[in-house]
């Protein structure tokens, strides 16, 4: 997800001429006294509404291909808001979600993911030969197979335990706090000594997936202001601790984005 800021007259001038402007998010001098802030939530195909948290009481409005799809008003309370669309929007579009403060607007850029089908077993009708004799074996093997799937389900951790704030071991003094959040996405914190020293990634866009029935997970992530995808692997162990792992689910270490400890465990806070 990629931030800009942009003063209204500015972005109208940049319409008319078919040009947009680009402004680095992380760099302070670019960033307009008094904007607005703002988190869109992630946009599937076919969805008829944006969501996501903005300064309180700011106007929100969304934008395809230059033309207005929707307009709202973020709550005064909590700075929730809610973008009706006036029509559908497909998988790899491109979609501004504005914040509006006076004349300073501030905006995102989304692109609209495909919605991941969920697998549905099918039934197949197979025609039942009536047998004149049965054995007690072909019983027997059919409930050891229904035991044994059983047994393997339950030792699966679910991917939604990575979900909150999990401290690293510590190294050389330094330590990480890294916290899985599906709103404000992936965060990695550096501490020295138990007290904050910076950060190291912030509000990265990030993916889980379960690599095998050992609750090995696979997570790729970008934070904001990177170019590119970075992948490391975790196996969970209990839903309160995982491991820093390798493909292969040998125990592993991470070095995140320059930081003077390297992180092999986690324990859930």
């Amino acid at each position: 997800m990629k931030k800009r800021y942009i003063l209204t007259g500015i972005a109208a001038l940049f319409a008319a001429f078919g040009l947009s402007a680009n402004v680095n998010a992380g760099a302070k001098s670019n960033v307009a006294p008094g904007s607005p802030s703002l988190n869109v939530y992630r946009v599937y195909n076919n969805a008829r509404s944006i969501s996501g948290n903005a300064s309180r009481g700011v106007k929100v409005y969304a934008k395809l291909n230059g033309k207005t799809l929707g307009t709202s008003r973020a709550s005064k309370k909590n700075g929730h808001f809610t973008i009706r669309l006036n029509k559908k929007v497909n998988t790899n579009s491109r979609v501004y979600v504005y914040a509006q403060r006076g004349r300073i607007n501030f905006y995102n850029i989304i692109d609209v993911q495909a919605r991941v089908a969920k697998k549905t077993a099918k039934k197949s009708t197979t025609t039942k030969k009536i047998a004149k004799k049965t054995t007690s074996k072909k019983t027997t093997n059919k409930k050891d197979k229904k035991a044994t799937k059983k047994s393997s389900r339950s030792n699966l951790i679910k991917a939604s335990n990575i979900a909150g704030q999990w401290n690293s071991n510590k190294s050389n003094g330094y330590s990480q706090r890294w916290t899985f959040n599906n709103t404000y996405g992936l965060n990695m914190d550096l501490y020295k000594n138990n007290r904050f020293n910076k950060h190291l990634v912030r509000n990265a866009t990030y993916y889980l997936k379960a690599v095998n029935k050992d609750n090995l997970y696979r997570v790729t992530y970008k934070g904001r202001g990177q170019k590119h995808y970075s992948t490391f692997y975790l196996r969970l162990t209990s839903t309160k601790h995982f491991n820093i792992s390798g493909k292969k689910s040998q125990n592993a270490s991470l070095l995140v984005n320059g930081s003077k400890a390297k992180v092999a465990s986690f324990e859930k806070k």
